[in-house]
């Protein structure tokens, strides 16, 4: 459940997400060397799911469209559910792998298509920006599913959402999927959050619950970042995006708030940036195993650079002890 943003800068492009989860991510940071590319993850431990770039200039972020399958991500009693999961999530990673290990703008695209990475995903080497829907053909996805149940002698509705997505990704062909490209050569923003705009049936839809916060939160950010703007600017500028909408979940920066069942609504836990080699990073409600920081910062020679930026932009923090001049 998160906002992607392609912002550019002095006609560059810039990647940005806002990330949410129902849980706090434990971030490790790794740079993997290969085929003369330097590829650096941040990766969250508990889903496996990665934002990164490489050390030529490609980057990617992506929104998720299979919007049910992703929240419950923490909520599975199953074991063999889970261990299903848990190796979808295996897959996911290895596909994030093969698609930054190229050099080629145009190839990472033909393979995000050619691997169906699902979701809304944008593609960039700072001059080109493609926006990529890829999402199950409802269609299809229904017929593979009245005949799993009809074959368990149960209903569709019996099936939980996990196991709906999981045997729809086993049975689906690469022809039931729906593909949708567009490179983006006239505008200078884009935001995406989880409903598909190319692909106008993919994700949230009306009526379901979660398309007024989906179409919301796009909105928003779309207001407040119109001006130009330096890239940790707009990194400052997603971070004061709460409060907006009097309903907190319209918000693109989302508060950790618990449902009457107890479990955690979807909560803004990092703010991602990507511009080039350079990945910016907020922590908001996350944590960083720093020690590979550490090392980027200690190796003078890296092709690639990681920056940790407060919560709050500097002069936020130490205003109090700033005195103004008569």
């Amino acid at each position: 459940m998160c906002t992607i943003v392609a912002k550019k800068y002095k006609d560059k492009w810039g990647l940005y997400k806002i990330r949410d989860r129902n849980y706090d991510p434990d971030y490790k940071l790794h740079v993997q060397e290969q085929n003369g590319l330097e590829i650096l993850y941040l990766e969250d431990q508990i889903n496996k799911w990665s934002e990164c770039l490489n050390s030529e200039g490609l980057m990617m972020v992506s929104a998720t469209l299979d919007n049910h399958f992703d929240s419950e991500n923490n909520n599975i009693k199953d074991p063999k559910i889970q261990k299903k999961k848990d190796e979808r999530n295996e897959i996911i990673k290895n596909q994030i792998n093969k698609i930054m290990n190229n050099k080629n703008i145009e190839k990472a695209k033909d393979l995000i298509i050619k691997e169906k990475f699902t979701g809304t995903t944008f593609l960039s080497d700072t001059k080109k920006l493609y926006v990529i829907e890829i999402y199950m053909n409802n269609e299809a996805k229904r017929k593979v599913l009245e005949k799993e149940a009809q074959k368990r002698g149960i209903q569709i509705d019996d099936f939980t959402h996990v196991e709906q997505e999981l045997i729809s990704l086993e049975k689906l062909k690469d022809q039931d999927y729906d593909v949708g490209v567009k490179e983006i050569k006239k505008d200078d923003l884009v935001v995406r959050t989880n409903h598909g705009i190319i692909l106008d049936d993919a994700g949230y839809q009306p009526p379901d619950k979660g398309y007024e916060s989906s179409e919301e939160r796009r909105k928003i950010t779309i207001k407040a970042l119109k001006k130009e703007m330096h890239p940790i600017d707009v990194m400052y500028t997603l971070r004061s995006l709460k409060g907006i909408n009097p309903k907190k979940q319209n918000n693109p920066i989302r508060v950790k708030e618990r449902k009457p069942n107890g479990k955690y609504k979807y909560y803004s836990t990092s703010i991602v940036g990507l511009f080039g080699t350079t990945m910016l990073f907020i922590p908001l409600q996350s944590t960083l195993d720093d020690t590979e920081e550490k090392k980027i910062r200690l190796k003078r020679e890296r092709k690639v650079d990681f920056v940790i930026l407060p919560n709050k932009p500097l002069f936020e923090n130490f205003k109090k002890y700033i005195q103004k001049r008569k």
